[in-house]
């Protein structure tokens, strides 16, 4: 077990929608684990060092070039922001652990846009990367997101177009040092899995501490405005919800794009999942939808023309 005076980081890397506030409860339930859901705080930071993906009333590209002149005309650089960011959030997380603390997790779905410059960032840091069916994050954000509507998603369009390749590619630069999670393992065997991420973290990974993880995780309370509401109010208890995203598929429009996503989702994310694209387009197939979906055709529609509308006149946007 380990000794620590300071407490570490930990960070649960993946999509949105993909159980990450299940794993979030589960870990924060350890008495030497400190949760933080979704602070968000390193987005901002990191995004400093970055030309693109800010849209920002002081002009973001002008002032990261301002940044970046700082930086080179110094010893170390980059190295030197980073050490910054590292005592700077490193101070602030401290602020929230308890004197039991070895470790404050942070749950923000879209770290998985700064994934390898955490990994820079805090060298000492745990990395759990966290799988889910593809199918299920799509309909989850379909479902659960955005009341059921099919134009609305669009609006996730970083999160299910580049989100995945993001996901694959710093698991694969991070790989020696990180965990990988798959959602349908976690939950057909939660207390195997509970063993492997303590043994992880280096925390007692008996029986009797599993058992504690089990009973507390769906009672625990997070003191933030921000999370996975609906998240909160599902995990009771841990439950696979195995082909839930089948029934999400009710139209023939919906079973369309659930195919033309699994067809263009990266292939090496569907390989660290353990998913098989062939399998996935079959499953797919064998779903009989009620009716065509004449409603979602429209608000499809609607959503694609009010996208080129936008970016034929030149409307802000992050991608």
């Amino acid at each position: 077990m380990i000794a620590c005076t300071r407490p570490r980081h930990v960070f649960i890397i993946s999509l949105p929608r993909s159980g990450s506030t299940m794993l979030q409860r589960l870990l924060g339930s350890h008495v030497h684990v400190t949760s933080i859901p979704e602070p968000g705080i390193l987005l901002p930071l990191v995004y400093m060092l970055r030309s693109k993906g800010v849209r920002a009333e002081y002009g973001h590209e002008l002032i990261n070039h301002g940044i970046t002149n700082l930086l080179s005309s110094m010893e170390g650089g980059t190295a030197e922001f980073h050490s910054a960011i590292r005592n700077f959030v490193g101070s602030l997380y401290g602020k929230v652990a308890t004197r039991e603390t070895r470790y404050v997790l942070d749950k923000t779905p879209r770290y998985y846009l700064i994934a390898e410059e955490l990994g820079k960032i805090f060298p000492e840091a745990k990395l759990i990367f966290l799988f889910r069916n593809p199918l299920d994050v799509l309909t989850s954000y379909i479902s659960a997101m955005w009341g059921n509507r099919l134009q609305t998603c669009l609006r996730a369009t970083p999160d299910l177009k580049i989100g995945p390749a993001l996901v694959a590619q710093s698991c694969d630069a991070l790989r020696e040092r990180a965990l990988i999670v798959r959602y349908e393992e976690l939950v057909a065997d939660p207390r195997k899995h509970l063993r492997l991420m303590m043994d992880y973290l280096d925390l007692d990974s008996d029986n009797s501490t599993v058992d504690t993880l089990l009973r507390e995780f769906s009672t625990q309370q997070v003191p933030f405005s921000l999370g996975d509401a609906a998240g909160c109010r599902t995990y009771k208890d841990i439950d696979s919800q195995d082909g839930k995203w089948k029934r999400a598929l009710t139209t023939d429009v919906r079973k369309r794009l659930a195919r033309a996503y699994v067809q263009g989702i990266d292939g090496r994310f569907l390989q660290c999942g353990g998913f098989s694209r062939a399998t996935l387009l079959e499953e797919i197939a064998a779903v009989k939808p009620g009716h065509v979906g004449f409603r979602d055709a429209y608000c499809l529609a609607k959503s694609v023309l009010i996208q080129q509308f936008k970016r034929t006149i030149g409307w802000p946007h992050l991608s």
